[in-house]
């Protein structure tokens, strides 16, 4: 889809679209997108906690960021995020409750056992997170290289079979493959799609207006939840090619100015 006019709102994925899973938001990646808070507003969603958010992007955006025009989106849209008095502020937290991680706990137990996800598959780190909203079960290990991450199941494939299962012993929770080696669960109804519903109401712009721009937009992707919005949506295939959305955006919406 060529951009023919400034958005309104724009929404990012985060991990595989504006940064590599994990790492750092580069530096030139960076100072595009400060410019297009001057242009228009901005969300970001991922599946990463909010301390994921600040190592990896906030922390290193640059000064001249518009922060007062960039929503957070942190743990599938289970949290959001605005800057308030020169601090990120909380404007809502779904969090799991005990009860609910220990029966998603017992629940993964379950799925691995009658699946063979993990059967000889090596181990960086923690597979299970607690992300206060979002429970996620990384198949490599939280701290697993990259390049082994973005290798091992490219296309989901390896851990739809763990996903299905956990949907059956779970089935008031969402459930979804996302970034590169993980399973998200959060409570049901939580997801991308319900925090561009919940933006949408926020600010009065109509959801046809907006933009979603993601890695994982295919079917089966972890960004295709959002398309039953009717939110427009644009396929990119990593950070280089977001990059280039950002241009055109910058261009367009500053003849708008």
């Amino acid at each position: 889809m060529k951009l023919t006019k400034c958005i309104p709102i724009v929404l990012f994925d985060m991990d595989g679209t504006l940064t590599r899973s994990r790492q750092p938001i580069e530096l030139e990646m960076g100072e595009l997108f400060a410019e297009l808070t001057h242009n228009t507003t901005v969300g970001i969603m991922s599946g990463g906690g909010f301390e994921q958010f600040e190592r990896q992007l906030l922390s290193r955006l640059p000064d001249s960021t518009d922060k007062s025009r960039l929503y957070i989106f942190p743990v599938t849209s289970a949290q959001c995020y605005v800057w308030k008095d020169g601090v990120w502020e909380s404007v809502y937290d779904l969090a799991l409750t005990k009860d609910e991680y220990e029966k998603i706990k017992k629940a993964i137990d379950v799925a691995l056992s009658k699946t063979s996800m993990v059967e000889g598959v090596p181990m960086w780190g923690e597979r299970l997170e607690n992300r206060g909203a979002q429970i996620s079960f990384a198949a490599l290990g939280a701290e697993a290289p990259i390049d082994e991450k973005e290798k091992w199941d490219p296309k989901g494939l390896r851990r739809k079979p763990f996903r299905d299962r956990l949907r059956t012993e779970l089935p008031d929770f969402e459930i979804h493959i996302g970034g590169t080696t993980t399973v998200d669960i959060t409570k049901k109804g939580i997801d991308k799609a319900y925090g561009v519903r919940w933006l949408s109401k926020h600010t009065g712009v109509p959801i046809k207006d907006m933009l979603f721009v993601g890695d994982a937009l295919h079917e089966g992707g972890n960004d295709a939840v959002v398309i039953p919005t009717g939110i427009e949506t644009r396929q990119v295939s990593g950070p280089k090619e977001t990059a280039t959305v950002i241009e055109e955006l910058c261009v367009l919406c500053k003849k708008t100015i």
